[in-house]
């Protein structure tokens, strides 16, 4: 299974970020990013699957959440 990470600067917001992917029933953790990975050195991030990508980035941004960028869990920028 393809994972990929929302890179957020914030572990507050990642909660924030988590709950609501929760409440639209969709599988997320939070996990501890290596800075190198991300443009702007973001420490923290929220994985989930690949397959749901279109629907995660519409639920952070309908909650005012703004990743920083999405990766691949193997450190790939997405667009």
């Amino acid at each position: 299974m393809n994972y990929c990470i929302a890179a957020i600067s914030s572990i507050n917001i990642c909660i924030k970020g988590q709950k609501a992917l929760s409440q639209n029933g969709i599988f997320s953790k939070i996990v501890s990013l290596e800075p190198s990975l991300t443009k702007h050195g973001c420490a923290y991030g929220i994985e989930f699957n690949c397959t749901e990508k279109g629907r995660v980035r519409s639920i952070l941004q309908r909650y005012g959440i703004r990743p920083t960028q999405y990766i691949t869990s193997n450190g790939e920028n997405l667009v």
